[in-house]
């Protein structure tokens, strides 16, 4: 099998769009307060996740100790597989490639796949998708069960503002105390 990287690019970059849209359709805009993508540790899947002010306000008074994880971890955001039915065909790509052997080192894939929904995000906002989120609104490329935490940081400082890459980053390093 050969992949074709730009191929997933360009139907996530569609598919991305679509799900944000039935995001900003279904909610206030100025109630969202992330929206992200996000895949496993073995790059089979990639979703689309969504999250109200109002959801994580609600999390935040009931587990007042996990505020920043509340905020930085989409699997715990209101709205999880946003438009899934849109992202079938690129999971199914992704799990083939994850078992063909021809693929080429597993990391290199997974972190070519990892690089693409985050240059797929980094386009989206520079084109004014995501234009008139308030300032403390959160993109983030997320995985689970993932602990490179240098790599975290790197996506979000692509993908937000300073101050909020900052806050990120403290967090992240308390995690690791």
């Amino acid at each position: 099998m050969n992949f074709d990287y730009k191929k997933i690019e360009i139907e996530l970059k569609e598919k991305t769009k679509i799900a944000f849209n039935a995001c900003a359709e279904k909610l206030d805009i100025r109630n969202i307060a992330g929206f992200a993508l996000y895949s496993d540790n073995s790059a089979m899947t990639i979703s689309a996740s969504c999250n109200t002010y109002e959801n994580l306000k609600r999390l935040q008074n009931k587990y007042p100790d996990s505020d920043d994880y509340l905020k930085w971890t989409p699997g715990e955001w209101k709205y999880e597989f946003v438009r899934e039915i849109e992202f079938e065909d690129l999971c199914t790509l992704l799990r083939e490639a994850h078992f063909d052997k021809t693929t080429g080192i597993f990391s290199e894939h997974r972190n070519k796949i990892y690089s693409t929904a985050v240059k797929v995000l980094e386009e989206l906002r520079a084109e004014g998708l995501f234009k008139g989120m308030n300032d403390d609104f959160v993109l983030m490329f997320g995985v689970s069960d993932f602990s490179d935490h240098k790599l975290e940081i790197s996506f979000v400082k692509r993908l937000n503002s300073e101050v909020l890459s900052q806050e990120f980053e403290q967090w992240v390093v308390t995690q690791e105390e």
